[in-house]
């Protein structure tokens, strides 16, 4: 049970870092990255730190809303003839 609520305070984080960053305010988005232990939050706030602020903003927005919603989902994506890199690997 605490490991799911740790995911879900590291998720609430990134939610208000990426809202912080969205408004301009990179200062409060590191500060909500610094409190998410993950390389994850590392490589936006590296993203950050180098002021490449869209594209930081644009990973968070990716990660925090996922193409697909399991597993099992991007799988099947991979596998099918319209991905892009479906000749180039094998399933």
């Amino acid at each position: 049970m605490q490991l799911m609520d740790a995911v879900a305070q590291d998720l609430a984080a990134l939610a208000r870092a990426h809202a912080a960053l969205s408004a301009g305010d990179s200062m409060v988005a590191r500060r909500w990255l610094a409190s998410v232990g993950n390389v994850f939050a590392e490589e936006i706030d590296s993203l950050i730190r180098q002021g490449r602020y869209e594209d930081a903003t644009e990973r968070l927005h990716r990660y925090l809303n996922p193409k697909f919603s399991t597993v099992a989902e991007c799988e099947a994506h991979v596998g099918s003839s319209h991905h892009l890199d479906s000749k180039r690997v094998p399933l």
